[in-house]
């Protein structure tokens, strides 16, 4: 099962590479994931003309909705048909174990390795304002309450959502 589920978190990480990959590939570039900026670099941005409010929250909702739709669908069916889980406990540490991995690959390679260390992130007309978001700080502050806090709780309700949805399941 260990193995099983260490794969499964490769998996997941390569299908979270894909999403951001849809979001600053393609010619996209920084503007692709700058609803993940904090405000104050997306109104710099706005007013430097480089985006509008409204691509930015087009692109909140989008990328928002299909990230959801990622992290729901795909952990259920690597619980339900890979690892044939029947019980609603082992939904529930199923899902908190796969989340925190995927959380794992978010907070060291993208946040703390791509977005801090490295010069693809940076926007010119907003590099006063790196301080707010490029300092690996304020990543270990956000995970550290992820990893107590949200992921145990989201995976109380995902897992039970899902266990509920595998009862109507033949």
């Amino acid at each position: 099962m260990l193995l099983k589920i260490i794969v499964e978190i490769l998996v997941l990480w390569l299908i979270f590479s894909l999403f951001m990959w849809l979001l600053v590939g393609r010619g996209r570039g920084v503007m692709g994931g700058i609803q993940y900026a904090p405000k104050q670099v997306q109104k710099r941005v706005v007013e430097c003309g480089l985006t509008t409010e409204e691509n930015i929250r087009n692109q909140t909702v989008c990328a928002g909705l299909l990230l959801v739709l990622i992290d729901i669908i795909v952990p259920f069916l690597m619980i339900y048909f890979i690892n044939g889980g029947r019980s609603w406990w082992e939904f529930v540490w199923q899902w908190c174990v796969l989340i925190m991995g995927q959380e794992l690959y978010d907070w060291l390679a993208v946040d703390l390795y791509w977005v801090c260390y490295t010069d693809w992130w940076l926007i010119p007309e907003a590099q006063d304002l790196n301080y707010l978001w490029r300092d690996p700080k304020i990543y270990l502050k956000k995970y550290i309450k992820m990893y107590i806090i949200v992921i145990p709780v989201l995976a109380l309700i995902l897992g039970s959502l899902c266990y509920g949805i595998s009862l109507l399941m033949p």
